[in-house]
């Protein structure tokens, strides 16, 4: 059997997969019963219908294509890990965004979920003028 590791891993690119394809359903199936999602600049997202159109959201914006680079999983328990990484968007071959994400997986079912999705950019921002 897989490592944790592993298992998350190709959970991610199963993620990437369906994010290529701009399948909000089949991204929001990849959470958990109970998920919620925290982007940076806006509110948290709760629920799979929120989910998805969140995720369609980001592909209406204009958002094409995802690379996310493992760091690290930690095990706690049988049920619970946390995954550390670097992400990657693009909005056609052009970076979007890039920075660093924090996912609390949930198993539901014998299946890794994402449960707690996190991220925030290592990009540089502008100013707000008369900050």
């Amino acid at each position: 059997m897989a490592s944790v590791a592993e298992q998350i891993r190709n959970k991610n690119a199963e993620f990437i997969e369906a994010f290529k394809r701009k399948d909000g359903v089949a991204v929001a199936a990849m959470y958990s019963t109970s998920a919620k999602v925290m982007p940076p600049g806006a509110e948290t997202v709760e629920g799979k219908s929120k989910i998805q159109a969140f995720w369609e959201s980001v592909f209406r914006a204009g958002i094409t294509d995802a690379k996310l680079d493992t760091i690290e999983v930690d095990l706690i328990g049988g049920y619970t890990a946390i995954e550390t990484g670097k992400f990657v968007m693009y909005a056609n071959k052009d970076v979007a965004d890039r920075g660093k994400y924090l996912v609390v997986w949930r198993n539901e079912d014998g299946q890794w979920k994402l449960h707690r999705d996190v991220w925030n950019s290592s990009m540089a921002k502008m100013a707000t003028v008369g900050a």
